[in-house]
Order: C-alpha cells, then structure tokens, then sequence
C-alpha cells in the first residue's frame, strides 16, 4: 500500500466528515446486505475517484482482503518489535539508573491522569465563573447535582439552573467522551457519537475506522413557570472537537457551535453560556 493511496484514503475520510456525509452513513439506519458490504469495503479500500484511476479496473474483493490482510500482518509484526525493543531498553534502564525509574515512573503517571486532570480543570473552572457571575449579577443560581457525577457521560436530566431577570435556563453537562469528538444531533431523541476520527498510518493499515454511536438524548426542564421563559441548554463541558445539527430551515445536517440551536435545546461552550447570560442584563 503506497503512501499516495494512504493519503488520499485519509482526505477523503476527512472531507467526508466535514460535508457530513462520513461513511457511515445509513449503516445506523439499515442492515446491509453481504454484497454492499463487499461494495463498502472495495470503496473503503480505494478512496480516489473513479476519474483518477487512470483507466485501471477496480480491485477485486479478493484482491483487497489479500492486501490488506498482507500488509496487517507486516504492519503487526513490525511495530511489534519496535514496541518490544522499547520495553526491554526501558526496564534494562530503569534497573541499572534509580534515579530514572523515578523519572520515568512519574511520566507515566503525569501521562495516565493529565486527560482526566484536564476535564477536571475545564468544569472547576466554569462552575467557579458562572458562581462569581450569579453573585455578581443577582442572578439565581439552583445546583440539581454535584458538577463531578457528570464529567464523562451525560446524566440524561438537568444538572443546574440560571435565572435571570426574564429567563430560566436548565442546563445539562454534555461531556465530549474525547478530546476529539463529533457530536451529531440529526433526529429528536438521539445523539450520534463519533470518535476516533484522528488517523495515523498503524490504524490505516490495520482497517481501524472511526466509532459510531447512537445514544438517546433529551431531558425535561425542572423548572415550571408561566411568567418566564424556560430554556433547555445543553452545556458541552468538555467541548467536542466538532458539533453537527439538523437545520428546519435548509432542510439537512450542518456544522454547528456555541449557541446552536435544534430540536428546542441550545448547545452551548461554557465561555459562550456564560458571555450569553451577560449578554441578556
């Protein structure tokens, strides 16, 4: 498998993503059937347009298990041995130097808990700024749940409340499971959930592709109130790396931020719900 057949694998992935149309699309929707499965993998398998095949037919089923199955098991084999050489040179070093154990050992653990630290650090920082601002403001501040039980997946109802002058907002933390995350928000109820969209060459060749999931989505405000406006406002704490929604005015999914609205929710970065509420004294 040639670096140019790699490379355009990737950017046709990539832009895929980006017109929302990545290819997974209908797989969620429908089961298919043995010969469109072989289709999709033929296509997966070649990602340049037909234009650019330069009148060469198209590979063979066959021929595109035998590749990639071939290139696997080098691919598998070689990074084993680089993994291997690594951890031996490392053990046989931390035995004969106490001072690099120590090092090394805590740069795996700095390594382990710096993801974990982080999301830690980005909601301690939004709850300290929405407090400091509903102090400073006057505005009513209702705490459903601790900001932690949520910090990796969504508990599904309100986890606070803002209320201002004329406005209440029911707010759900909506963690990004990673760092590199798209949020797909393209029916009532459900949510589309895709990682593992950053490629490197060891997943490329080993068939690796992105995660999809479908997960229910939705809550009921808490709040009951027929002289303020009550606001569904989903907080996305971690933030994603991408958010997709339907748009009832184009008729189709499009790229989305801060202050998207769908589905009678509004998403909402934690900067941007903050400098939202200072917007409406």
């Amino acid at each position: 498998m040639s670096l140019n057949k790699n490379s355009d694998r990737f950017y046709a992935n990539m832009n895929e993503m980006k017109r929302g149309h990545a290819h997974y699309d209908g797989s969620k929707h429908e089961k298919l059937t043995r010969e469109q499965k072989r289709e999709r993998r033929i296509k997966q398998h070649s990602a340049r347009e037909e234009w650019r095949n330069y009148g060469a037919g198209r590979a063979s089923y066959f021929s595109v298990i035998f590749t990639e199955t071939l290139v696997s098991v080098f691919a598998i084999a070689f990074y084993s041995l680089f993994v291997v050489t690594f951890v031996v040179g490392f053990i046989a070093l931390m035995i004969s130097n106490e001072i690099m154990t120590v090092l090394m050992g805590g740069g795996i653990i700095a390594a382990l808990i710096t993801p974990h630290t982080r999301r830690l650090v980005k909601r301690w920082n939004f709850t300290r700024k929405l407090a400091r601002g509903c102090k400073k403001n006057g505005w009513r501040f209702y705490r459903y749940r601790n900001a932690l039980m949520s910090l990796y997946r969504p508990s599904g109802a309100p986890d606070f409340a803002v209320e201002t002058r004329d406005t209440v907002y029911e707010c759900m933390y909506y963690p990004a499971p990673r760092r590199l995350s798209i949020l797909r928000f393209d029916k009532p109820g459900e949510v589309c959930v895709v990682t593992g969209i950053l490629k490197n060459r060891f997943k490329d060749v080993l068939g690796m592709h992105e995660h999809v999931k479908v997960k229910p989505f939705g809550f009921e405000p808490v709040t009951k109130s027929t002289t303020k406006n009550v606001k569904k406002v989903v907080l996305l704490n971690p933030v994603p790396y991408e958010l997709y929604y339907y748009d009832k005015k184009d008729g189709k999914t499009v790229q989305g931020g801060s202050g998207t609205e769908f589905f009678e929710y509004t998403a909402y970065s934690g900067s941007g719900f903050i400098n939202t509420l200072m917007l409406g004294i």
